[in-house]
């Protein structure tokens, strides 16, 4: 009896001197936030997505006025590239510049010269403000505003005819409507500005179904166009390729009504908080 007792004893003590419970974890001490952090860099920061668009929308409406100002100020007829007698001529881009205040850079050209002659090639990297997007930027000397070139679109297929050494595109009347037919657009791909380089588009009546341009490279979602009458919208991506269509051709009887203009958003209000006083001296 007393060696069981002893056994008893000693496994008691063996256990309270071996076996002793693991000691639950802590929680790490929370880092403190520091007096006085240290200042981190400005990044730049983007333009908001409406307001890029709402400078690209200015911008062509300003190139859309420049075709109205050449229309009055050298009889009713539209833009067009030049026709030199070699190579590829200069784009309608080139020829509005005194309509839209470039008339400084316009004087440089030679009209009677292709876009890549030595002297009108030195012009490519003066490319005004007014053919840069702000939505998604193109490599120097490249814009994404392009017209169309056909049978049936604003630009001819070859100039029509020259007077006063420039050449005039379409008479001012298209038969489906100025406000329903547009004339420059947001193109996919840029294109350098002097060069006569647009869309082409074959459609018409007699194509119907002719393919549509690739359209829609500085913003996603959609892109910008202007009328003949000077007025920009902007079209959707879901746009039915059936409405673009009858958009760029000038006289397919279609008259479907273009896309609604959005509005301007208004300007930001002054801030209504009193000045603090002028401290005395």
């Amino acid at each position: 009896m007393f060696r069981i007792m002893v056994f008893v004893l000693a496994t008691a003590c063996g256990l309270a001197a071996g076996c002793k419970p693991k000691p639950e974890p802590q929680p790490e001490p929370q880092k403190q936030p520091e007096d006085n952090p240290k200042p981190q860099p400005d990044a730049p920061t983007p333009p908001a997505p409406d307001a890029a668009k709402e400078t690209a929308k200015k911008r062509l409406k300003e190139v859309a006025a420049g075709w109205l100002n050449f229309t009055d100020g050298m009889g009713p007829n539209f833009p067009t590239n030049t026709a030199p007698k070699t190579g590829v001529g200069l784009s309608w881009r080139v020829v509005i510049l005194p309509y839209i205040g470039q008339d400084a850079i316009y004087k440089k050209f030679k009209l009677d010269e292709p876009w890549d002659s030595e002297a009108n090639k030195a012009l490519i990297d003066q490319m005004p403000e007014v053919y840069a997007s702000p939505g998604k930027a193109a490599e120097k000397g490249k814009t994404y505003l392009r017209s169309f070139v056909g049978p049936h679109a604003a630009l001819p297929d070859k100039p029509l005819k020259v007077m006063g050494g420039v050449p005039r595109g379409r008479m001012f009347i298209f038969p489906d409507g100025t406000s329903n037919t547009i004339t420059v657009a947001e193109a996919t791909e840029p294109v350098i500005w002097t060069k006569a380089d647009d869309l082409p588009f074959d459609g018409g009546p007699e194509k119907p179904t002719a393919a549509v341009p690739k359209l829609g490279g500085p913003f996603d979602g959609g892109f910008h166009a202007a009328a003949a009458d000077g007025v920009v919208h902007w079209f959707e991506k879901s746009t039915p390729e059936a409405k673009i269509r009858a958009a760029i051709t000038i006289d397919g009887n279609e008259m479907v009504p273009l896309p609604p203009v959005p509005p301007t958003p208004p300007a930001s209000k002054p801030s209504s908080k009193p000045r603090p006083p002028a401290s005395k001296r």
